[in-house]
């Protein structure tokens, strides 16, 4: 690989640009995600219920999955 020139935007540091967003933005959707858990309306009951939990926790393991690669 070869080394980029100071002051320039290559390919290679465009995708670490991402990666660093992505995992900045890690802390926010973990807050959101919890956030949608106590959000949750009331007529989500019962196995209704069950489900948006599982989906909400199933995307929080996704994501600090993906953060801690």
């Amino acid at each position: 690989m070869a080394k980029a020139k100071r002051f320039t935007f290559d390919k290679e540091r465009a995708k670490k640009v991402a990666k660093n967003a992505l995992i900045f933005l890690a802390p926010a959707l973990l807050v959101l995600l919890a956030d949608i858990t106590k959000a949750l309306p009331e007529w989500i009951q019962g196995p209704y219920l069950v489900i948006g939990l599982w989906v909400v926790n199933t995307a929080t393991d996704a994501l600090r999955k993906f953060v801690n690669r």
